[in-house]
């Protein structure tokens, strides 16, 4: 498809999508990625479609991203290591929808998201963020070895969020809109047992943050 400018004047090229299959990988949506060497890191999302909005059916646990993917676009190769390799609370962010995320350099930090808790049953926008070191983490799942000594984490409320974004500017990190959701989501918020809150974040968390610091 050819594009134009305004008055009539062409685009001097024409944009063309080729669409490469990738066994054993899943279809994904709403997930956190990051590349390093041509690699790909995938973390988080959905398997399933839009989610149901009928009562006690939205998000269900069996349609989460429940691996972390290591994809070579070239070579078309997909490998994966299963969340449940991580501790908590970031495994049960490692499975959720639409968390915030940044690459910056190596790392790639990720707050908050929305999903089912392994360790409460509760569905919550996780007060989390994380931290992975990417290029350790795909050589983790090549290997074969332990995935989690390559993620550091720390709770905070203030990354409960989904939906938002996550940026740097001259070296700050800044989370940026998104909402807290608590509860299941659903169209009937007053229906007896099955109620959620749900709060848009009109504002900007600024903070900073060290990767290579020690713990």
């Amino acid at each position: 498809l050819g594009a134009t400018v305004g008055r009539g004047q062409a685009f001097p090229f024409e944009p063309v999508l080729v669409p490469a299959a990738l066994p054993g990988m899943p279809g994904l949506h709403s997930f956190a990625w990051a590349e390093w060497q041509g690699q790909w890191l995938l973390v988080g999302g959905r398997k399933d479609g839009l989610h149901n909005f009928r009562p006690m059916t939205g998000f269900p646990p069996a349609g989460r991203n429940d691996s972390l993917f290591a994809i070579n676009p070239h070579t078309r190769q997909v490998a994966g290591v299963p969340t449940a390799a991580f501790p908590e609370p970031v495994r049960s962010q490692f499975e959720s929808t639409n968390a915030q995320f940044y690459q910056r350099g190596k790392y790639l930090v990720i707050t908050g998201g929305y999903g089912k808790s392994n360790a409460t049953g509760q569905y919550i926008s996780y007060p989390v963020l994380s931290v992975i070191d990417v290029p350790a983490m795909l050589g983790a799942i090549a290997q074969g070895t332990p995935p989690a000594p390559h993620v550091r984490w720390v709770a905070d409320t203030l990354f409960a969020v989904a939906g938002g974004a996550l940026a740097m500017l001259d070296g700050v990190f800044y989370q940026v809109g998104g909402h807290r959701f608590d509860g299941w989501y659903h169209p009937m918020p007053n229906a007896p047992g099955v109620g959620f809150t749900q709060r848009y974040i009109a504002a900007a968390l600024r903070f900073g943050l060290n990767p290579e610091a020690p713990n």
